[in-house]
């Protein structure tokens, strides 16, 4: 049996810039599971850390590009 596990959409972050201590940043946007798009963050970026975190608080699946 497969299981299959809940979650609210995808969060999707796509890197953009390094910051010269290493840190990943990029933009951020969320799919829900009825097919709305919305940005995080008003559209600014945001470390990959962070979108991790987000994925994780918020149950989504996240699909990141880094």
């Amino acid at each position: 049996m497969i299981a299959r596990m809940a979650t609210r959409g995808i969060l999707y972050w796509k890197r953009e810039a390094v910051t010269p201590g290493g840190e990943l940043f990029g933009r951020a946007w969320v799919i829900e599971e009825d097919g709305t798009k919305r940005p995080l963050n008003g559209g600014d970026p945001i470390s990959r850390a962070e979108a991790i975190r987000l994925a994780e608080a918020g149950e989504y699946t996240l699909d990141a590009d880094a």
